[in-house]
């Protein structure tokens, strides 16, 4: 077992934003470029009443892998709230940031992906959240999915200024060179809202702004050629 080549944190400006939908979408496009790709969910909860698949179960088609490898039934919660308050309640006990460090993926896997819950300030565990998370698992890139929409700009800004503020503030090192990559989630070049927020991310920060799956697709891809 070991890190994969590129090392990927999976986060978003908030919960329902589509960070499995984009994460799925790339790993598909990847693996048609004859990547080899993984993916893990830290954790997982879920309404038992709907009929949706799980997050795990859709990184998995994606993958190709067993669901059951990419989230464990342990770390799935049938309770629609966030997984450590879930497991709280249904099991009593307190979700533990070390076990969801016990991550591992086969060797050769060049594109992994580990998605958090909510969002990328949102506790993930009792005595943690998903920075702590992508620090011990020594993440290469953050992908952020968002919205841009009306009030997006706020929420994007929010979660990059405050990731590299937690950083700094936990002596995260590591960190502080990484790439922060933003996806715009149902981007429409016709809706002008939607085009003059891209605009303005494009000319007023310095990460790496994405409207189209294929454009991230390749952008990771000659990520993959850098990598020793």
């Amino acid at each position: 077992m070991s890190k994969p080549k590129l090392y990927i944190g999976l986060t978003g400006t908030n919960t329902e934003v589509g960070k499995t939908y984009v994460g799925s979408n790339i790993l598909s496009g990847l693996r048609d470029k004859s990547i080899t790709v993984a993916a893990r969910k830290a954790a997982q909860s879920f309404d038992p009443n709907l009929d949706e698949p799980l997050d795990s179960v859709v990184l998995s088609k994606a993958t190709g892998e067993d669901h059951r490898l990419v989230c464990p039934k342990d770390l799935s919660f049938a309770l629609p709230l966030a997984p450590f308050m879930a497991k709280r309640e249904l099991i009593g006990t307190d979700l533990k940031l070390d076990e969801l460090s016990n991550i591992s993926f086969q060797d050769g896997i060049q594109v992994g992906i580990i998605e958090g819950a909510g969002g990328i300030l949102s506790p993930l565990c009792a005595d943690g959240d998903f920075i702590d998370l992508m620090y011990l698992q020594k993440v290469d890139v953050v992908l952020c999915v968002a919205e841009a929409t009306l009030g997006s700009l706020n929420s994007i800004l929010s979660c990059y200024y405050g990731f590299r503020d937690q950083i700094n503030s936990r002596g995260y090192t590591s960190l502080e060179n990484i790439d922060f990559l933003i996806y715009l989630n149902k981007f429409e070049s016709e809706n002008r809202t939607n085009e003059l927020n891209y605009l303005w991310l494009r000319q007023n920060t310095d990460f790496k702004v994405f409207t189209k799956i294929s454009e991230i697709v390749q952008h990771l891809t000659q990520l993959i050629k850098f990598i020793n």
